[in-house]
């Protein structure tokens, strides 16, 4: 996507928070999805830190410690 078609979905975004004009059906769908992500990330993060209990050597990239490490914020937003 281009940088213009990005502000003009941000755009259209407020104007639809502005006016309360939410597609309620997208919006539960996109919670279940962000719950279904939380719940992923809950497993993920419980088997690593059973790996290094254990006292194994297990290697995340820069952007998988970084989705690893969003979870709190993700949850803060599912509440």
């Amino acid at each position: 996507m281009s940088d213009d078609e990005n502000y003009k979905k941000i755009l259209e975004a407020f104007w639809r928070a502005k006016r309360d004009e939410f597609d309620i059906e997208d919006i539960n769908r996109l919670k279940n999805e962000l719950e279904e992500c939380i719940l992923k990330l809950e497993k993920i993060i419980g088997i690593k830190r059973k790996i290094y209990e254990i006292g194994a050597d297990l290697k995340f990239t820069d952007e998988e410690e970084n989705i690893i490490s969003s979870l709190e914020g993700l949850e803060e937003l599912n509440n």
